[in-house]
């Protein structure tokens, strides 16, 4: 299951009701200091626990009752089936003030199936007007007749889940009239009657659908782990004296994947006992080897530890038996290292990761390896986290990255805002006023790609990685080339050399093509979005008509209720963006927002993962233009992330 949104009532800053989308596997909180974004990190934590909550979580001006957390998970395919629901589907647990978790099925599986005791007292009572069958059951119990015939009114009187005390009276009536014989048991009046008394049994054992679900589901529900600065700090070295007042939580936490105790190490250490040192050296890195081998993806690397009466040194093996320290290694991998070894510490399958601060300490070109190993590891399902770094964004800006920011008019209250792009926002002006950054803080070290808007921004990732059936990219996407490129033309080829451009087909494209071949930009690095034979096409083009209209009409629904939805013509050919913006100027008098369109896309796409953004039959040629703009970003994939 993943972790969709979270809402927040009542809790901290947070005194009106507060949805936080979640979907993708990293979140970056960003906006200005105290203005709640780890207060968010904390009302995540809270869920893992049925502790009530203090007054000092209670916002300004909230009563305790009012407070409340509602974390809501998309279901897979297979906890769907195990679960017996329909797809999409959602599972939600709810928090309230007195800490009890409860839990809850979008949409609510139907009420248990109860036909079955209607007719069972009717059935029952056929079959004891039959003197024979009288006679029998009075020889086996004088007062079974009205054994079963209470039961079986019970029954039809209770409440949807029966108790466990009816539950065992059922049971014994069902033996009871199935257990008769002396030349009845084929009358077929009374096994009418033991077919109804058996089937009500195993009906009335299954749980209810709700019940079944909520029982299967609950125990999936991921584990909430902060992975803070002290545990992401795995060192190269240790001085042994230094452990015997404590061990460094990331050196515990190797230790202990390598089911070796610190005071083991520390009596053959004071000892001198060079032996036991080497005999627990190598029992410790052949468990190592074990429990890296699942979550590593290059073949031929381990982790290793060395021991010596003076120090515990924590090493990496090549694939050619090269041993180098662990600090000759890039901040991906030796984050890499410390966050395997935390997990398995926690005993937390597929958790969710808490970062306050991620970039803490951390140099720019380290922020970004952070990000990126983030990204491609899988032993965490998702990683939420705050930053007030340019470095540490993940490279979708679009659907990775949430404002929280005060409320002016409201002291003490916060807003989280998941929206925040506009076509009004002048390029990436919406993402530095939260982060307090320069346009150029993008370029210095991470691969980018810059593009003409915000629509193009939040859609083109998504594109990519259904095109080229990849889960990262290694490059963003920076909006702004509309507005700016006469601006950056002149700075980048000197300063950004990892930086590639992508612009329409369009006149409007290929005039900020001109600009940026004018002003230095290698040809290479400008890529025009073209189909074959150099027809000219826009983003859009790719983009499945059908999920275009759907995206296209809720916008409808929703700012133009008395409007007539659009029709399908004409979104099937080319340039059918010009096509929609007719149809729904014809409809409802306005232009249509593309940055909301590209939004309300997202938001169908992220509710049923299963469907696709690209028009199937254009996938190739679309595939195509990503493969030459990731080649001419010269986005390879970072070496040593796992």
């Amino acid at each position: 299951m993943e972790l969709f949104s979270v809402s927040l009532r009542g809790f901290r800053r947070f005194r009106d009701v507060a949805t936080l989308r979640t979907n993708g596997k990293l979140v970056a909180l960003v906006g200005p200091n105290e203005a709640g974004k780890s207060t968010i990190l904390a009302a995540l934590k809270r869920l893992d626990d049925g502790n009530p909550f203090t007054a000092a979580d209670v916002a300004r001006g909230a009563s305790p009752d009012e407070v409340e957390l509602i974390a809501s998970f998309l279901l897979d395919e297979g906890e769907i089936e195990a679960a017996g629901l329909p797809a999409p589907s959602w599972f939600r647990v709810h928090k309230k003030s007195d800490g009890e978790l409860r839990y809850s099925v979008e949409p609510t599986p139907p009420d248990k199936d109860l036909s079955h005791r209607a007719g069972l007292a009717e059935a029952t009572a056929a079959a004891l007007a039959r003197p024979r069958i009288l006679a029998a059951l009075k020889i086996v119990d004088d007062d079974g007749d009205e054994t079963l015939l209470e039961t079986a009114g019970a029954l039809a009187e209770a409440k949807s889940q029966i108790d466990a005390a009816l539950l065992d009276r059922l049971k014994a009536a069902a033996d009871l009239i199935g257990g008769l014989d002396s030349g009845v048991e084929k009358d077929r009046t009374l096994r009418s009657a033991v077919r109804l008394w058996r089937h009500a049994v195993e009906a009335e054992e299954r749980p209810a659908p709700l019940r079944r679900a909520i029982d299967t589901l609950h125990p999936l529900v991921p584990t909430f782990l902060v992975f803070d600065e002290a545990a992401r700090s795995l060192q190269s070295s240790y001085a042994m004296p230094d452990l015997a007042a404590e061990v460094p939580a990331p050196l515990d936490a190797l230790m202990a994947a390598a089911d070796l105790k610190a005071g083991d190490v520390l009596a053959a250490a004071n000892a001198g006992d060079t032996a036991e040192l080497a005999t627990l050296e190598r029992r410790a890195n052949r468990s190592l080897e074990i429990v890296f081998r699942e979550a590593w993806r290059q073949s031929g690397i381990s982790v290793s530890l060395r021991l010596s009466p003076t120090l515990v040194e924590v090493q990496v093996l090549n694939e050619d038996q090269r041993l180098t320290r662990l600090a000759e290694r890039s901040d991906g991998l030796r984050q890499f290292v410390a966050l395997h070894a935390f997990t398995l510490k926690a005993d937390a399958k597929n958790p969710i990761l808490l970062i306050d601060e991620a970039e803490q300490r951390l140099h720019y070109n380290a922020q970004a390896d952070l990000v990126q190993m983030l990204a491609r590891q899988r032993i965490a399902s998702k990683v939420v986290y705050t930053t007030h770094s340019a470095g540490c964004l993940p490279e979708d800006l679009g659907h990775g990255v949430r404002l929280v920011q005060p409320i002016a008019t409201k002291k003490a209250h916060s807003a989280i805002v998941n929206k925040f792009w506009s076509e009004r926002g002048g390029g990436v002006a919406p993402l530095l006023i939260g982060l307090g950054a320069s346009t150029m803080a993008f370029f210095p070290t991470r691969r980018a790609v810059c593009v003409e808007g915000p629509s193009d921004m939040l859609l083109y990732p998504t594109m990519f990685r259904e095109a080229l059936n990849a889960e990262t990219l290694g490059f963003q996407f920076v909006p702004g080339l509309s507005s700016v490129a006469r601006s950056l033309a002149p700075i980048l080829p000197a300063e950004a050399d990892n930086v590639a451009f992508l612009v329409d087909g369009d006149d409007g494209g290929r005039k900020i093509a001109k600009v940026l071949a004018d002003g230095g930009i290698p040809s290479h690095r400008i890529v025009i979005v073209e189909g074959l034979g150099r027809k000219a096409l826009l983003l859009e083009d790719f983009v499945d008509p059908g999920l275009l209209l759907e995206a296209a009409n809720a916008i409808v629904a929703r700012h133009f209720p008395a409007a007539n939805l659009l029709p399908g013509g004409g979104l099937s050919s080319d340039r059918r963006m010009k096509a929609l913006e007719a149809a729904f100027k014809a409809s409802t008098g306005r232009r249509i927002d593309k940055v909301e369109l590209a939004y309300q896309l997202m938001d169908l796409l992220d509710a049923d993962p299963r469907r696709a953004i690209l028009d199937r039959r254009r996938k190739g040629d679309f595939a195509q233009i990503a493969q030459t703009v990731s080649t001419a970003v010269n986005a390879a994939p970072p070496q040593e992330q796992s």
